[in-house]
């Protein structure tokens, strides 16, 4: 006698809920494959990735093995790592394992399982099957028959000229570009000595002002400019903040300074008297203002140190 259709369907979802019951109630190890390969099928000796993400809960005693402890029966494994996916829910872990695999024969292949061991015994990853490939026929191949030797490609004299006057070309254009950024961005300048840097910018505002570039006032005031960076730079002088009264005194306290104390007082002196009195010096006496910092900051060289 059949039992009723009622009871029957009770007896079903009952069993239903005691098999989801014990699937709640025993954590286990969720495991997902899949391969990354640049073509399909893959000439043997290229690489392909195995990717593994394994998932669990996260109060489950399980630890994940590192990826050098997984293996491939079969295949040669070249890089392995793992990383962590992100958007994980509350109480899950994840981890992904990435494979870097080859092998170096043509045929079907299988990647896997990889087994890995869990409290509640070992858990198989799904195997995923592969094919590699050997070299292939070319157009114009016959069976039985090698491929005759390859054309030998001639060149000319002119064609290597044409070559190396395109590199040569592109070599001193780059070369060109280089020098122009080092010199618009005084790169080269910040490697020399403050004396080197001073004479530097003595000598381009000289030719400036001989071209007109500059005026009177400007060039004394760019001359005292840099004696200003030079002190502070060479000697450690508070110049930047400190009038030319004080800067003169500092000098005249300063044995260092002996090489300098006569072109920098005369200097700070035409300077404060350029900017308050308006006392334009004539372009003979900038010239030979201009000497005299030049010499002085030359014989700084041969200062004992």
């Amino acid at each position: 006698m059949k039992s009723p259709v009622y009871v029957r369907c009770l007896t079903a979802l009952l069993g239903l809920l005691l098999l989801t019951g014990f699937c709640w109630a025993t954590p286990g190890l969720e495991t997902s494959t899949k391969l990354e390969v640049t073509e399909n099928p893959l000439p043997f000796g290229k690489p392909a990735t195995l990717i593994v993400t394994l998932a669990w809960d996260s109060d489950w005693a399980f630890e994940p093995p590192p990826a050098e402890d997984l293996k491939l029966d079969g295949l040669t494994i070249l890089d392995h790592f793992t990383t962590t996916p992100a958007g994980l829910p509350s109480g899950r872990k994840s981890i992904e394992y990435h494979l870097v695999f080859t092998r170096f024969e043509p045929g079907p292949a299988t990647i896997g399982p990889v087994v890995f061991e869990t409290p509640g015994g070992s858990v198989k990853t799904r195997p995923l099957d592969l094919e590699f490939k050997g070299a292939q026929a070319k157009d114009g191949d016959q069976p039985d028959k090698l491929r005759g030797p390859k054309e030998v490609m001639k060149l000319s004299t002119r064609d290597f000229w044409k070559t190396f006057g395109l590199y040569l070309g592109a070599g001193l254009g780059l070369l060109g570009l280089i020098l122009f950024i080092v010199r618009k961005t005084g790169i080269l300048d910040r490697l020399l000595s403050p004396r080197r840097r001073a004479l530097r910018r003595l000598s381009r505002l000289s030719k400036a002002f001989a071209e007109n570039k500059r005026s009177e006032e400007q060039a004394v005031m760019e001359m005292v400019d840099l004696v200003r960076i030079y002190l502070h730079k060479t000697y450690g002088l508070v110049t930047r903040e400190a009038t030319s009264k004080e800067i003169s005194q500092q000098v005249v306290l300063d044995n260092r300074c002996q090489n300098l104390r006569p072109a920098v007082k005369n200097l700070l002196e035409r300077g404060d008297a350029c900017k308050f009195a308006r006392r334009i010096p004539e372009r003979g006496e900038i010239e030979d203002l201009s000497k005299q910092i030049q010499t002085a900051l030359e014989a700084e060289a041969r200062r004992p140190k």
